[in-house]
């Protein structure tokens, strides 16, 4: 969730090993720092190693929080897909999921909503 540290973060996460690790690139993320979506979760070692692509619910812009900057990236979703991609912009990945919050293809006025709803949660 939102403003979760990388200690609070893989202090939750139970896993068979003792190798867990938060990067944004190639960068280890400090323990106070905010874990934010588009970093990247590392599990084990070796050939062991499992990597997945972490999202934070309304975090389109990868800053871990939800902003007004969240809450334009969903308008402008919404637009492109309103308007076939003739106006707006594309979210891609991981940033994309971050602000949807229904399993239609296209991003729909409910997902714009869901969004609303979790600006205002931290607003």
């Amino acid at each position: 969730s939102v403003n979760t540290t990388k200690k609070e973060f893989l202090d939750k996460i139970t896993v068979n090993t003792e190798e867990k690790e938060i990067y944004n690139v190639a960068i280890k993320v400090e323990d106070k720092d905010v874990v934010a979506t588009g970093m990247l979760l590392v599990l084990g070692e070796g050939e062991e190693t499992i990597v997945y692509k972490i999202v934070v619910t309304g975090d389109s812009n990868g800053d871990g929080k939800v902003n007004a900057q969240d809450l334009i990236n969903a308008v402008k979703q919404y637009k492109y897909d309103k308007t076939d991609g003739k106006k707006g912009k594309k979210l891609r990945d991981e940033y994309l999921l971050a602000i949807k919050f229904s399993d239609r293809e296209i991003y729909t006025a409910y997902d714009l909503i869901g969004q609303v709803r979790e600006y205002k949660k931290y607003k």
